[in-house]
């Protein structure tokens, strides 16, 4: 019995002794790790040379702060823009007081963060000047342990008018730039585009921090993916670590996922940086894959850095996918290849150019990058471009495009311009280039560094040199410049820093004006709108890849009332000129609504028409493009989104209300897609499928009339090969109708499996203002289904591009669609509340109310 007793207090205390030790390896871990301190609380704002002090928001810009304080009305309503000129001339002062606890104050290192401050910026801690800023897309560290104390620690930075640093800089260079904003790193699109406004932010527009650590910290972990196949994959975690100390270190990695495991290192660290590397294979890995290729698998790779006899000082977490994504552009028979392979197979891209969603950046949260992205997604879309007169985007946007399965070309920041070749700007463009690549290349979404939007196009097309009356030498000075940064700069922080990646030198290749632009490379066409050629040129002109390629329209009539009082909801007030940056956009609209669609002067129907328009054009690009398969490797169609409530060519409104070529354009970016190839002898159908399996489907062929009459009919059982192209069916002009039928009759395709419809279109043989449409009453059936209304949808007449809006908010799965006699319309509306009499509040248009017979609009030419 007391040998029992012995035997259970022994282990009694054995437990306690061991908790005791996890405690104190707890507590001495707590002390070892690094320390992290936002300082987004207290923050003061002003003027410089007013007295008055307003409370700020970090991160933020000054315009959101004096609106927050009510110091200026909402920028982006009506006319206001011109009125708030005069805050981007201004110096702004933006202060904060912090207190530090000894925890923090007795470590050996305490560094001060920014992530991002807009854009010359002087930083002061203390009254001691610690940091000149003079770029928007870099982060700053300054070591600060010195300053600090443990009470009424003052943090002031001044930001200058970025306008009064360009005129100084433009005074102290020799040569005149095309445009000025050349000279400073701040996003381009600040100074205006031409679809966003002219405002010229200052501020703290990303995090600010102190990071207190001790004796080492992992800087930078990233998983370099050597060889990856479905069979194994060999990586290379590749810390950077930055150490005070001589001492023996271990690092361990834990990889969490099906291919769970722990992988060791031990080594010795120097003071300084310390690069050190872990090889490792995951056999069978679960790849990463493109939206519509398969499932974006990702693994989270943790590393963690022990000193001191297993004692743990910092920890890094990394998330990423395996794949292999590659550029092909080499010469061929035609000119040179331009497209992307993803773990071996060809990928037929289809995406379009993003933009900054917000002129005031910090307005941006993470709701509003997940609903873009996978808006994106839910419209078929493989890729987007990340345009490079914006900015480097958060990580939560590439954290999206990780989770959706977006492939992301990304541009560096440099658009439509020439830029200065002095030492300090390139030095200043290296360390922004650096910085960027090391924060994104681990994302599997990265599939290409360009080196920036339009520069070389810009520089040999556009006249600049005779517009400002350039000597040899300044032509000379400018084009070293540019050679230094995108053949030199670029590439080699690419080549050094992600080497899987590729790089391109600047989109596009060639310019729209050469015939090379349709054979090598990516393409910019643009003959379509600048041009004023007809959208049929677009099934003549299909280049390799089409990187933009566009046309505007109207957002959503919501949207407009957001920034339009209603006694300026006219065509051409004041206010819609404000909200359209385009110098021609009115009369180019015009112009091509005269030719296809009718033309209204009601507000409201021609913001619809517009959107039809629009949708009309572009996805005569896209199924060209499509059609042309492998000759045509992509389509990047401009714009996805915009920064402001605007006409402009997005396809997704500043509300994230989506236009009618988002519809369209999910239709046509389907994994399947019939398509029509009008000829003058024939009609073509093709099939074309991205999908990576053979399949067999009967292709059905309808012929009827505007009151659901069948004119002709036939099928046909085909075979289509996996990711092809081909035409499945052709007929001649008069095989199927009559001359006088074809205002008056649709071609309705369809492909079909046993189980279901896999795709369907139809065909016009006139355009839309020419189409015999007759007065429609639309019959709207509707169900409740716990995350929305089921809405089954019939009419007895064709009803042509079908509009469906409601008051309230909400998405319907479908919009702007034709509705086809007899063949009712499935879509969902989606929303959280459950309305009364829900179909009644239903509103709808379509082209049938203009082009009812004996009231078809007239069509006038007039002068916007």
């Amino acid at each position: 019995m007391k040998r029992r007793k012995w035997v259970n207090g022994f282990l009694v205390f054995a437990l306690i002794a061991a908790l005791v030790m996890i405690l104190i390896r707890e507590i001495v871990e707590k002390e070892n790790k690094p320390i992290e301190i936002l300082l987004s609380d207290n923050w003061e704002f002003s003027r410089k040379g007013d007295s008055n002090r307003y409370p700020a928001s970090v991160p933020s810009v000054v315009h959101l702060d004096l609106m927050d304080n009510g110091l200026i009305p909402e920028p982006f309503y009506g006319s206001n823009e011109d009125s708030l000129q005069w805050i981007g001339q201004k110096n702004w002062i933006y202060q904060n007081r912090f207190e530090l606890d000894s925890s923090v104050l007795k470590k050996n290192h305490i560094n001060l963060q920014f992530d991002g401050l807009d854009t010359w910026a002087k930083v002061f801690l203390n009254d001691s000047l610690i940091l000149l800023a003079n770029n928007m897309f870099l982060e700053w560290e300054i070591d600060v342990k010195d300053l600090l104390k443990a009470k009424s620690n003052q943090l002031r930075i001044e930001f200058p008018p970025v306008e009064y640093l360009i005129d100084s800089l433009q005074k102290n260079y020799p040569t005149p730039l095309p445009d000025d904003r050349g000279f400073v790193r701040k996003a381009p699109y600040h100074f205006g585009w031409d679809w966003g406004p002219r405002f010229l932010t200052a501020g703290i527009w990303r995090p600010v921090r102190l990071l207190a650590w001790d004796k080492a910290r992992i800087d930078d972990l990233q998983i370099f993916q050597d060889y990856v196949s479905k069979d194994s994959a060999h990586l290379d975690a590749r810390l950077s670590i930055e150490s005070s100390v001589f001492s023996v270190a271990s690092l361990k990695l834990n990889i969490k996922g099906d291919a769970a495991g722990e992988f060791k290192k031990s080594f010795n660290l120097m003071p300084g940086e310390n690069i050190v590397r872990l090889s490792f294979d995951i056999i069978e890995p679960e790849l990463w894959w493109p939206n519509g290729m398969g499932e974006q698998n990702l693994y989270e790779f943790d590393a963690k850095l022990y000193l001191d006899e297993e004692v743990l000082q910092d920890e890094k977490t990394v998330v990423s996918g395996l794949r292999n994504v590659e550029l092909v552009s080499k010469p061929d028979s035609i000119g040179r290849s331009f497209y992307f392979k993803v773990n071996g197979i060809p990928l037929f891209i289809k995406g379009a150019n993003y933009i900054p969603q917000e002129n005031f950046l910090p307005r941006v949260g993470r709701m509003d990058y997940e609903q873009i992205v996978r808006m994106a997604a839910d419209a078929n879309m493989n890729m987007l471009r990340v345009w490079g007169g914006g900015v480097y985007e958060e990580a939560l946007f590439y954290d999206y495009c990780d989770l959706h399965g977006i492939l992301v070309w990304q541009d560096f920041m440099f658009a439509c311009n020439m830029y200065p070749g002095d030492y300090s700007f390139l030095e200043n463009v290296e360390r922004e280039a650096r910085q960027n690549v090391l924060r994104l290349r681990n994302h599997p979404c990265i599939a290409l560094w360009c080196g920036n939007n339009e520069v070389d196009e810009g520089w040999k097309n556009w006249g600049w040199q005779k517009q400002l009356g350039f000597s040899n030498e300044d032509s000379i000075r400018l084009d070293q410049a540019y050679h230094d940064i995108f053949d030199s700069i670029l590439p080699s922080v690419v080549k050094r820093f992600d080497p899987g990646s590729d790089y391109w030198p600047s989109s596009p290749l060639y310019g729209w004006g050469h015939p090379e632009s349709m054979t090598h490379g990516d393409s910019h066409y643009w003959g379509v709108w600048w041009g004023g050629e007809p959208f049929e040129t677009y099934e003549e002109k299909v280049g390799r890849f089409m990187s933009e390629c566009g046309f505007q329209a109207f957002p959503d009539p919501k949207t407009l009332d957001s920034v339009l009082p209603e006694d300026q909801q006219f065509l051409y007030s004041p206010m819609l000129k404000t909200h359209q940056k385009h110098p021609r956009g009115f009369e180019l609209i015009d112009a091509y609504m005269q030719r296809d669609f009718p033309l209204t002067d009601d507000f409201e129907y021609y913001g619809y028409v517009s959107q039809l328009l629009q949708a009309y054009g572009i996805s005569k690009a896209i199924h060209a493009q499509r059609r042309s398969k492998p000759w045509c490797m992509g389509v990047l169609f401009w714009q996805l989104n915009d920064c402001w409530p605007v006409v402009s060519w997005s396809c997704i409104d500043y509300y994230h209300r989506p236009k009618a070529l988002y519809h369209q354009a999910r239709r046509a970016y389907q994994k399947v897609l019939i398509s029509f190839e009008d000829k003058t002898d024939s009609l073509n159908v093709f099939v074309v499928s991205d999908s990576l399996e053979d399949m067999q489907a009967v292709l059905k062929l309808n012929l009827i009339d505007f009151e659901g009459n069948t004119l002709w009919d036939s099928r046909k059982e085909i075979g289509i090969p996996a990711n092809s192209n081909g035409i499945y069916y052709s007929m001649g002009p008069d095989t199927v109708m009559k001359d006088e039928q074809t205002d008056n009759a649709v071609l309705l395709v369809t492909l079909e499996t046993e189980e279901k419809i896999i795709s369907r279109n139809l065909h016009y043989f006139v355009k839309p203002k020419e189409l015999d449409l007759s007065g429609a009453g639309i019959g709207i059936r509707s169900g409740w289904n716990g995350k929305g209304y089921d809405l089954e949808l019939s009419s007895d007449v064709l009803v042509k591009g079908l509009y469906l809006h409601l008051d309230l908010d909400g998405k319907f799965s479908d919009n702007y669609f034709d509705l086809v006699p007899g063949r009712d319309r499935n879509i969902v509306f989606r929303t959280d509340e459950r309305i009364e009499h829900f179909a009644e509040q239903i509103k709808v248009r379509s082209l049938n109310d203009l082009l009812v017979e004996g009231d078809k609009q007239a069509l006038v030419s007039r002068d916007p």
